[in-house]
């Protein structure tokens, strides 16, 4: 079903809602957005979000959105791409992020195909927009099976591009302002250390002492340790590296008895606890998307890894789709477990 919310740039922008018996979700084809997500069994809407579209078009926390053509930072914005050298935009400090100026947060999709628990959305981004070379057809397709929501990004290029989406929604399960009494379990040996800039560094380094995450940890209490990365940071904005041989959910985020498993084909993901969110704009039904109200888990390949030794790459090669896929799944569950 679509509802009207308004117009940018003379286009007409909806809202889709996707339904099953567990849960509701709502779209928008202005930047691929997940404006909410309501879990029955938690009656819960669990996605930071807005309440109007302009408050999207000028959001620069990237809140519910679908990022691309490359998620995180790219140092000083340079690559080089099959001996050639490109420049994109730096705007985050010395840095190039989330796609640049006007990444896929900023566009309008094309919606494909919509039922009752499933939808396809579509973006043709052009050949050099925002200096990514060669016209890339991108695709998010969303599911709702049972308790899980399904999505599956895939990218088709006429040339070889840098490529790394991600969905950047705000998750809280609480009916609280911060995500403090939430646990957070990783399933993740490595990280990603960061410099003052936020740009991920390579190598990757061992997660050992406020940096292990293994074992479910209360999030408001492993933040106030005196590590030097959560002082850098503000917080948790770290890239961690997916445990390939194990069976384990990636990540699992717990309140009470709400629990949310994050697994992915991806190779990792930047978990981001939501350190610069600041009050503005209000958010929906007037919740205040103030500092640490939301956590991201953005899966991902290695941050900036056309700049570094990580693999595997984020490139689509031209003529060969590459299709990524990531698992929301909500369950209540008997016991906490915190540290």
């Amino acid at each position: 079903m679509k509802t009207i919310w308004g117009t940018f740039e003379g286009k007409e922008i909806g809202v889709y809602i996707l339904e099953n018996e567990q849960l509701r979700l709502e779209i928008s084809d202005f930047g691929a957005i997940i404006r909410s997500l309501f879990v029955k069994s938690f009656q819960k809407d669990v996605v930071l979000g807005y309440d109007i579209l302009a408050d999207y078009v000028r959001d620069t926390k990237y809140l519910g959105a679908t990022i691309g053509r490359c998620t995180n930072r790219i140092e000083k914005g340079r690559f080089i791409l099959n001996e050639k050298p490109y420049q994109l935009a730096l705007n985050n400090g010395p840095n190039h992020l989330h796609g640049g100026i006007r990444g896929f947060d900023k566009r309008v999709f094309d919606v494909l195909h919509q039922d009752e628990t499933s939808i396809l959305l579509r973006y043709m981004s052009a050949d050099m927009e925002e200096n990514y070379p060669g016209n890339l057809d991108f695709s998010l397709s969303i599911k709702l099976v049972g308790q899980r929501v399904e999505l599956e990004y895939r990218g088709l290029c006429d040339q070889d591009s840098p490529f790394n989406p991600t969905q950047h929604s705000y998750f809280n399960l609480s009916d609280e302002e911060t995500i403090h009494n939430h646990s957070l379990r990783i399933d993740a040996d490595f990280f990603a250390p960061v410099d003052p800039d936020g740009l991920s560094l390579y190598p990757p380094l061992p997660c050992h002492h406020a940096m292990d995450f293994k074992s479910p940890v209360l999030l408001g209490k492993r933040l106030l340790q005196n590590e030097p990365q959560f002082i850098l940071a503000k917080g948790l904005d770290h890239h961690f590296i997916r445990d390939l041989q194990s069976a384990n959910p990636f990540i699992e985020l717990t309140y009470r008895d709400r629990c949310l498993r994050v697994s992915t084909s991806s190779p990792g993901a930047h978990v981001y606890s939501g350190n610069y969110l600041d009050l503005s704009p209000i958010g929906k039904a007037g919740f205040s998307n103030g500092f640490r109200s939301g956590i991201c888990m953005e899966t991902q390949f290695y941050p900036n890894n056309l700049n570094n030794d990580a693999m595997p790459k984020g490139i689509v090669k031209a003529f060969e789709p590459m299709v990524l896929h990531t698992t929301w799944e909500f369950t209540r569950i008997t016991e906490e477990n915190h540290e």
